[in-house]
């Protein structure tokens, strides 16, 4: 659009473009906060001068998505779910909220009790049963029949009808499979050109001078890439010392000497292990088995993929043994490349037509590939979409079917609707030039009915933002990719809040070699060029570890939780003067971490502070917490209670209330809650990477939800605290 010129003269911050006389890209938040406003105050049934409510459901899959259903069912039957003009979700949490905000579109349910779509609710005593009419008889039939097909079909990985785990895994590997076969290819064209250029012939034996002359016995053996790497070592050597002889020399020098030792040591790094190919190579006489024993390694990495930094014991080792395993699989793989090449001690240039023709191959292939097709995102939106976001044949029926109404659904179909629904991804921003994105590996991005973007990148316009020329020959940003994008956990350069292994370049290397993503690729909204995201391009710079900046054309998305898996951050921003947090992260050792997170990103960010309340504090949480001292304390090691309350004091002197409810066993739960624990010892904190849940499972953490929330909103403290 002829506007996108002006950014490059106005202020960042001041940055407004306007079509038609409406704001379609800004840098301003407040714009995109008074429209929200806008909407939902518009939307009230009765005027009010309150502020506004936000309900925000966590991450943590399956488990997440069952026990935010209960609380939901909570909300409803103590007639609260109606009062609130947000919801903010974040991966798991997201599951139940997009399912929510998808049946809430048609206005065949709503968010009055006797309009959930959820399972029809428990009546209250008052209310007269009489009054039901033949409508409101056919909405709970209903109603009922989404909640049994949700609970039955909560494996949504494996549904049934073919699609069941040896599909999955061959899926999985379809992915592996395409992604060596772009990226493997270009790495054997890479060596085959490295061996023309003779680093792998011994130093005594290159066709050049200067290698003819390095005739020191130490080194005329060894491969040329080697000697070069010994060659530059000594260079930096002598560096060292002339930096001694000058006393440091002036400022300037010290910050441009700096950064040529650190390209020396990056090339002797790449050099060395060039070198080392040949030798190692001819050792195993068996490439494979080099590559054998970097997968085994690696095995130890993959595992901590789905942990939390904050659960993981704390060692010297526990960040750098997934890097050394990672690295040992990539340096298999690079092994293989040189037994594919054949290249041995000697260079040799036969059939180079061939590499040529093979590299040209690749290279198509990679044009034609979408990252967003051939990655794992694809098959994971379908099967959330098709049991979160059902066609009325898989209602009716109970059994999986495509969910076909659902598949071209874009966000901006949705109607305007209470609450407003917010969905939570991390834009990946290891590259950003600001300090606070790179380290924290990424900045929040909202994807939501109006707005897209984050304060990194500026905000479109939703109507702008996913525009198919936007998205040509990529799966559009359809209202099932939102939610699969916020629960994208498994992705290089991502980690839980922006820290753990999967941060580093090795394994963020390996990861992507191997296609372990399930992140997406969108157009940056400051870029008005219409192109798509290919295996070249993003892909291979992704595969370098490169290009993560806020200004790409390119920006990659992942799970929400890889800044702030509570949902919480985003409506501290918009200073809500009320928010109710369902938490069902794991966190089996009661670390607080993702709360502790949004907190201190809170406090840092915006300037707002967040302090529990004594008498509900986070201690009544705890195992063990709970004052009664029978046998079912002993057993269970129940806590006082799953609810927490906490004061928000913001940067402008506003107060507002935190209500946190945790997935914690107390006292006075169903008897089948209690007996799931006897059988499960980590209930309620089974792993995230269990999305395979059974009836009993599901209703386990559904009836938890239900049954501390309903506490909470019984506790006469806390509706003396929030006057409810």
């Amino acid at each position: 659009m002829s506007d996108v010129q002006k950014e490059q003269s106005i202020a960042p911050e001041q940055v407004v473009y306007f079509e038609d006389d409406e704001v379609v890209y800004t840098r301003n938040d407040d714009v995109i906060f008074d429209q929200e406003r806008g909407i939902i105050d518009s939307l009230r049934e009765e005027p009010t001068t309150r502020g506004h409510w936000g309900l925000a459901l966590s991450g943590g899959g399956i488990r997440s998505a069952s026990f935010s259903l209960g609380v939901l069912q909570a909300l409803v039957n103590a007639r609260k779910l109606s009062e609130f003009d947000y919801l903010s979700t974040v991966s798991g949490g997201g599951y139940i909220g997009t399912s929510l905000s998808w049946f809430l579109r048609n206005k065949e349910f709503g968010t009055t009790p006797e309009l959930f779509p959820f399972g029809r609710p428990t009546y209250r005593e008052d209310e007269a049963k009489t009054d039901k009419t033949a409508e409101r008889e056919r909405r709970d039939e209903k109603s009922n029949r989404i909640l049994d097909f949700i609970r039955q079909n909560a494996s949504y990985l494996t549904p049934g009808g073919g699609l069941n785990l040896l599909s999955l895994v061959a899926v999985a590997m379809r992915g592996i499979f395409v992604s060596l076969l772009v990226y493997g290819t270009f790495l054997v064209v890479i060596m085959k050109f490295v061996a023309m250029l003779e680093f792998f012939a011994h130093t005594n034996e290159v066709s050049y001078l200067w290698g003819r002359i390095a005739t020191f016995p130490v080194v005329r053996d060894l491969p040329f890439a080697l000697t070069l790497a010994l060659g530059i070592v000594a260079l930096l050597v002598v560096g060292a010392i002339w930096f001694i002889i000058t006393r440091g020399q002036s400022y300037e020098r010290r910050v441009r000497g700096q950064k040529v030792i650190g390209l020396g040591w990056t090339v002797v790094f790449v050099l060395g292990v060039l070198g080392t190919v040949p030798i190692v190579s001819d050792e195993l006489r068996n490439w494979f088995a080099g590559g054998l024993t970097g997968l085994g390694g690696i095995a130890g990495a993959i595992t901590v993929l789905r942990e939390k930094p904050g659960n993981n014991k704390k060692s010297p080792f526990a960040t750098l043994i997934p890097q050394i395993a990672a690295g040992a699989l990539i340096y298999g793989l690079v092994l293989a490349a040189y037994s594919i090449i054949g290249a041995g001690y000697a260079a040799s240039t036969d059939n180079v037509t061939t590499y040529v023709v093979v590299g040209v191959v690749a290279l198509a292939l990679s044009v034609i590939a979408s990252l967003n097709y051939v990655g794992h995102h694809g098959i994971y939106r379908d099967r959330l979409m098709e049991l979160f976001m059902p066609d009325d044949a898989a209602i009716d029926t109970g059994r999986w079917h495509p969910a076909e109404e659902a598949q071209n659904y874009a966000i901006t179909c949705l109607p305007d609707q209470r609450p407003y629904h917010l969905i939570n991804t991390n834009v990946v921003l290891i590259d950003s030039d600001t300090r606070q994105f790179r380290d924290r590996g990424g900045d929040s991005f909202v994807l939501s009915r109006h707005y897209c973007g984050s304060q990194a990148t500026g905000w479109w316009t939703t109507e702008e933002f996913t525009r198919p020329e936007r998205f040509l020959k990529s799966p559009k940003l359809t209202l099932a990719s939102a939610m699969a994008i916020s629960a994208a956990a498994a992705d290089p350069n991502t980690g839980a809040a922006g820290r753990g292994p999967t941060r580093g370049r090795l394994v963020s290397t390996l990861m992507t070699l191997l296609n372990i993503r399930l992140g997406f690729w969108v157009i940056g909204p400051r870029t008005a060029r219409r192109k798509r995201a290919d295996m070249l391009v993003p892909g291979l710079w992704a595969l370098l570890g490169l290009g993560f900046k806020e200004q790409r054309t390119f920006l990659e998305l992942t799970d929400g939780g890889h800044f702030d898996n509570t949902g919480v951050y985003e409506l501290l921003r918009r200073k809500n003067e009320l928010i109710v947090l369902a938490d069902g992260s794991a966190d089996s050792e009661f670390r607080f971490g993702d709360l502790a997170n949004v907190i201190e990103r809170a406090r840092v960010d915006f300037r707002a502070k967040i302090r529990f309340e004594d008498d509900l504090s986070l201690d009544g949480l705890l195992p063990g917490s709970s004052t009664g001292k029978d046998s079912m304390d002993e057993k269970f090691n129940l806590a006082e209670r799953g609810f927490a309350l906490a004061t928000i004091t913001y940067d402008n002197g506003k107060v507002g209330k935190l209500l946190y409810l945790k997935t914690t066993l107390t006292r006075d739960l169903p008897a089948d809650v209690y007996g799931y624990r006897a059988d499960n010892p980590d209930f309620p904190d089974q792993s995230t990477g269990d999305q395979f849940f059974d009836e009993r499972q599901f209703e386990a953490y559904r009836e938890l939800g239900y049954q501390l929330t309903k506490k909470a909103m019984d506790d006469e403290k806390v509706k003396k605290s929030l006057e409810i």
